[in-house]
C-alpha cells in the first residue's frame, strides 16, 4: 500500500514542477533582452503564471468531480435545471487553454483574456445558483426568493467572493504592472 500512495504523491507532484518548470522557461527566455528593466515572468506575474498554467488541469478536475455526483435520473426528470449548469461546466477548460495560448506567446490579449478567466468563476457560480433557483421555484410552486434562500449556502458564497475580490486584485496589478506592459507586446 505504501508504494501506491508515494505514487499518487508523486503524480500529484509532476504537474507542480512542469508548471514551474513552465514559468522559470519563460523568465529565462526574456530576463537577458533588456537587463535592468522589469520584463519578463517574474515577480508577482511568476504567481499569476503559474496559477494560469494549472487553470485548465483545474477545470477539467471539477468537470471529472461534477460527472461523478451528477444524477443521471435527475437529468432526465428535469432537464432544464441542468440546461445552463453543464455548458458552464464546460465552457472553463477551453477559456483556461486559451488564456494558457496568450500567456505562452505573450500576445497584448493577454490582459483581457486573464481578467476574463477571473470574472468567468464568479460570474458562472452566480449565474449556476439564479438559474437553478428560478427552475426550482418554477417547477415546484414556490417563491423564487425562498427558493434561493434554500439554496444559498456560506461556504459557496464566501468561495465565490474570495474569488471575486481576488479577481479584483489581480485585474488592478495586470492594469497597473510595468512588468505587465513591457512583457506582453506581441
Amino acid at each position: 500500500m505504501a508504494p501506491l500512495s508515494i505514487f499518487h504523491g508523486m503524480l500529484g507532484i509532476l504537474p507542480f514542477c512542469a508548471a514551474v518548470g513552465t514559468v522559470l522557461w519563460l523568465s529565462y527566455r526574456s530576463a537577458g533582452d533588456y537587463p535592468g528593466e522589469l520584463k519578463g515572468i517574474g515577480g508577482w506575474l511568476a504567481f499569476a503564471a503559474i496559477g494560469i498554467i494549472f487553470a485548465p488541469m483545474d477545470a477539467l478536475a471539477d468537470i471529472v468531480a461534477y460527472a461523478m455526483r451528477l444524477d443521471l435520473i435527475s437529468v432526465a426528470r428535469n432537464p432544464l435545471l441542468y440546461a445552463a449548469e453543464i455548458p458552464l461546466k464546460l465552457a472553463g477548460p477551453p477559456l483556461a487553454i486559451w488564456v494558457v495560448w496568450h500567456l505562452l506567446r505573450r500576445t497584448r490579449r493577454f490582459k483581457s483574456a486573464f481578467a476574463y478567466l477571473l470574472l468567468f468563476w464568479p460570474l458562472a457560480s452566480l449565474a449556476d445558483l439564479l438559474w437553478v433557483s428560478f427552475i426550482a421555484s418554477v417547477t415546484t410552486d414556490s417563491s423564487f426568493l425562498k427558493t434561493l434562500d434554500r439554496l444559498w449556502r456560506p461556504d459557496v458564497a464566501t468561495g465565490t467572493l474570495t474569488s471575486a475580490l481576488s479577481a479584483v486584485v489581480w485585474i488592478d496589478y495586470l492594469r497597473r504592472s510595468k512588468r505587465v506592459a513591457n512583457t506582453f507586446v506581441n
